[in-house]
């Protein structure tokens, strides 16, 4: 429609309105309800007029809804034509979104000759919905009764949808877990705040608004509030950490983001995002506990991320590395550490493909150095599975190449005794828990077939167990435990089992009188002296001849003793070992007791035993002498140092009940997993609940965790990750009554004195049986007044 089309109905219904208007003038003093319509008439003839004039959305009905008139612009937005809407009911457009109520409120209205204004969504042609801001003016007879109504109509949809569009995001600012404050900032004072902040504050919107930034944080106060608008308004954007305030007084931590927003010419706000990190500064500070407790380590403990990024550096990584956290942190450690990039790479593509590698790497010092590390590479993975970072325990293994660079230049002796004593670790490792099972089982079988074999499963470990002890005096000088000793028993021992084990061919003939006087010393490492000469004798005689073993007192004086410098003026105990084998030259004797000499064919000798024998008895304070000649035998004296003949020998005690335990917690680091899991079964046998680790590091944590219930600590010395030493300095640091017993499968050393250093007293060495255990573990809970 023109717009000539619309001046002609405006004219028409602006005669109809004064003509109504004159008609309620003339009746005016008859009905005084009727001035109020005139009123409302006259001013939607204005409002109409004006409507019209700037192209309004207009439609006219009759009061049965029957569409009457639309124009150009309703049908525009409706996508309905005109010959489409004529005559149709006006519900055509209903889109159903308005409540009964509201509908009915506004028939009401309008059905008694009122005018009626709102808000109104109705739906286009193409099934889309619109908004229109409505005016709807019912046009009445003579009896007032409405004949037709005009609805005049604004397009509102962009505004409407705006308002959804804020609504939405105001639902989900007030669902957010962060806290949405806009603040004035001339006045500091709090324009608006979502649920979150006043859920986590207590206080009620109201309250909230009237604190103000400075009653709400503290830390900031009334003269520090305007510093920090200068300092957004500046920047634009803030970030920080502070506090808030709850109503019932107390604070938490708050980090923030503040935005500086322009809303107009003449009006600013700041628009700040708040978030708890309470849990944050929870879980920061058990990072640090954790972290605290990986500086203790020796080994270089540290964090990258895939692109070589350092997150994490402990102190140990510092002491090898020559870089503090402070440096790494942040940084590409490819460009600090690696010396060689090839080799990096293929490390880096392993432990992406495998999730772990191990191996060694040659890395770079602060100071310009290089070190061999032994890596340990492990990939961490974030929650959806995605490979995130690597975690690195390098261990400084430069003095220990070093080292082995030396002992391959050095004597054969050096080298195979670090060897022997590794062996006899893993062997003790071994045998502990085969012991100690062996005597678990004896409390339970009965049968005596079934007794006997555990009885020389024992005997076998035990054996074990004492040629451990003697490869590891071979190769750490380790004291055995000394003690009173029968010379006829030890010969007599000694006999019974050459007899049962060489070939008969060989006549064994043995003489120790009772009168021998008895020794001093350990009686499994003398029973391995006299064993080692008795098998070199049988060796001596492949064809067959006559060993002797004979044992009297001896009196060394002082002329001797000038020719022996070994010897020393006393009385002595004469072992003597003599056979009639093959004999040795004068050039042969020379070197018998020379580590690794032998005169034996490849493969059926080691050139060990007989130094070995030279250390014992020398550790015993005696020595040894020999005398051979080819074809005609050798012969081997060996001189101990006799006690007193009113030594009492040790003999076996009563044996005594194990000592049992009352429920005490007992917590056992150990890296070995048989020797950790016999033991915590033997203890549960005996009384004790068991808790186990794997590592120092596991169980320093698990003690932390139960420090009041655990009643005592059992530990290696030798771990991965945290050794015992360093676990025992940890504890002792948390808890300085903290009870442990160190137990080993090689000679301490050196860490068994930094470990007493620390006030540890209580040491077993593996393999350890339960009985020595149980009573050690006793000692340890319940120390002698």
């Amino acid at each position: 429609m023109n717009d000539a089309g619309i001046d002609t109905i405006v004219a028409e219904k602006t005669a109809e309105l004064y003509a109504m208007s004159a008609e309620l003038v003339r009746q005016v003093a008859q009905r005084e309800d009727l001035t109020e319509q005139l009123r409302y008439a006259l001013r939607e003839l204005i409002d109409v007029r004006m409507a019209l004039d700037e192209h309004a959305i207009v439609a006219i009905t009759k009061p049965q809804g029957e569409i009457t008139f639309v124009n150009d612009k309703f049908c525009a937005v409706s996508q309905y034509s005109r010959e489409e809407l004529l005559g149709q009911d006006h519900r055509i457009i209903n889109s159903g979104y308005h409540s009964k109520e509201f509908i009915k409120e506004m028939w009401v209205t309008i059905g008694a000759g009122r005018v009626w204004r709102g808000d109104y969504k109705n739906r286009a042609k193409d099934g889309s919905f619109y908004w229109v801001d409505t005016t709807i003016v019912p046009f009445v007879d003579e009896e007032g009764r409405p004949r037709e109504y005009v609805a005049i109509h604004a397009d509102i949809t962009a505004r409407k949808e705006a308002e959804e569009a804020l609504l939405f995001f105001r639902k989900l600012v007030d669902q957010s877990s962060d806290t949405f404050e806009v603040i004035d900032p001339e006045s500091g004072r709090f324009l608006d705040v979502n649920e979150n902040g006043l859920f986590e504050t207590g206080f009620t919107r109201e309250e909230y608004l009237a604190l103000g930034v400075s009653g709400i944080d503290p830390a900031i106060g009334e003269s520090g509030w305007r510093p920090m608008m200068e300092r957004i308004r500046e920047e634009g954007i803030v970030t920080g950490e502070g506090c808030h305030r709850r109503k019932d007084g107390t604070t938490f931590p708050i980090e923030f983001n503040a935005k500086w927003v322009e809303a107009d010419r003449e009006h600013s706000y700041i628009v700040t995002v708040v978030r708890d990190i309470t849990e944050r500064r929870i879980a920061a500070r058990q990072i640090r506990e954790q972290a605290a407790l990986l500086d203790h380590a020796r080994d270089a403990i540290f964090v990258h991320a895939l692109n070589g990024i350092v997150t994490y550096w402990n102190r140990g990584a510092e002491r090898l590395d020559g870089w503090t956290a402070e440096e790494m942190v942040g940084c590409e450690m490819q460009s600090l550490l690696v010396a060689n990039l090839e080799p990096y790479h293929a490390s880096l593509e392993a432990v992406l493909r495998a999730g772990e590698w191990k191996g060694e790497t040659t890395k770079l010092t602060k100071a310009g150095g290089e070190i061999v590390m032994q890596c340990r590479w492990t990939l961490l993975r974030d929650e959806a599975g995605q490979p995130k970072s690597i975690l690195s325990i390098n261990t400084d293994i430069t003095e220990k190449r070093a080292m082995e660079a030396h002992l391959l230049r050095a004597q054969r002796m050096e080298s195979i005794g670090a060897l022997a004593g590794g062996i006899a670790h893993d062997l003790n490792n071994v045998l502990a828990p085969i012991l100690m099972g062996v005597e678990l089982l004896k409390e339970t079988v009965t049968e005596p077939r079934d007794v006997g074999v555990l009885e020389l499963m024992e005997t076998s470990g035990r054996r074990g167990a004492d040629m451990v002890k003697q490869v590891l005096l071979f190769a750490r000088g380790v004291e055995g435990r000394r003690t009173v000793i029968s010379v006829t028993k030890l010969v007599k021992e000694v006999e019974r089992l050459t007899r049962d084990t060489f070939a008969k061919s060989i006549v064994v003939e043995a003489d120790a009188p009772e009168e021998t006087r008895p020794i001093s010393g350990d009686y499994t490492q003398l029973h391995q002296v006299l064993m080692n000469l008795c098998v070199n004798a049988r060796d001596a005689m492949p064809r067959g001849g006559k060993l002797r073993i004979t044992a009297r007192n001896r009196e060394v004086d002082a002329q001797f003793a000038a020719q022996n410098p070994k010897a020393h003026e006393g009385t002595y105990v004469m072992l003597e070992i003599a056979d009639t084998g093959q004999g040795m030259s004068g050039e042969t004797v020379k070197k018998i007791f020379d580590p690794f000499f032998t005169t034996k064919e490849i493969g059926k000798g080691t050139g060990l035993g007989l130094s070995t024998t030279q250390a014992i008895v020398k550790s015993h304070g005696g020595f040894i002498t020999v005398e051979s000649e080819v074809g005609r035998g050798t012969t081997f004296q060996v001189n101990l140092p006799a006690e007193a003949e009113s030594a009492q020998v040790e003999c076996e005690a009563a044996k005594q009940e194990i000592p049992r335990g009352h429920g005490e917690l007992i917590l056992i680091f150990d890296d070995e997993a048989a020797t950790r899991s016999i033991t915590g079964q033997t203890l549960e046998a005996y009384g004790y609940h068991v808790m186990g680790a794997g590592d120092g590091a596991e169980g320093v944590t698990l003690y932390a965790q139960r420090m009041g219930e655990i009643a005592a600590v059992m530990t290696d010395l030798e771990m991965p990750v945290l050794d015992g030493a360093s676990a025992i300095r940890v504890l002792k640091r948390m808890n300085p009554d903290v009870k442990i017993l160190v137990v080993s499968g090689s000679a301490a050393g050196g860490r068994q004195e930094e470990v007493t250093r620390e006030g540890v007293k209580h040491f077993l060495a593996k393999p350890y049986t339960a009985e020595s255990m149980l009573r050690m573990l006793h000692e340890l809970l319940h120390p002698a007044p």
